[in-house]
């Protein structure tokens, strides 16, 4: 996360210089590695809370399979996943900003992305997996803790 804001300050100091080529080979590479978080992250929490790795490459889960999982669903809420996949993907309908897909095929759309926004966006995305996979862990952790309680 410390090399994400240090870009973002890189990113900074190369707008006030007028090196906008700078700025975008920055943006570049810091979204390029949050999809990448992400995604891994993603695959992570599906193989942990389902018994699919013996059946299935790590590498094979899709994007669009992942957000669309009751199991990840279930973690993650299906708001969020919605969400995430509006942003990273495309939805139903051909609906959404595919900024996963622009970066990862070096899309013609892409030069208009490489913005700061985009960045943010896909940090907060990184934020809303993080905080729903820690409340997820806590409540775990609550109700087990309340299920000891009862027994004595």
């Amino acid at each position: 996360i410390n090399m994400m804001f240090d870009g973002l300050v890189e990113i900074k100091i190369a707008e006030e210089q007028k090196n906008e080529n700078k700025a975008k080979r920055i943006i570049y590479g810091l979204e390029m590695q949050l999809c990448g978080i992400i995604e891994k992250i993603l695959r992570s929490v599906y193989y942990n809370i389902t018994d699919e790795q013996q059946y299935m490459s790590f590498d094979s889960l899709s994007l669009r399979f992942l957000l669309r999982d009751n199991d990840i669903k279930k973690e993650l809420g299906t708001g969020n996943c919605q969400c995430i996949e509006y942003l990273l993907n495309k939805r139903d309908g051909n609906i959404g900003k595919n900024i996963r897909n622009i970066f990862a095929h070096y899309s013609d759309a892409l030069y208009d992305e490489l913005t700061v926004d985009t960045i943010l966006e896909s940090l907060y995305i990184l934020l809303v997996i993080a905080n729903s996979l820690m409340y997820k862990k806590n409540i775990t952790k609550r109700s087990k803790r309340e299920k000891n309680e009862n027994k004595i």
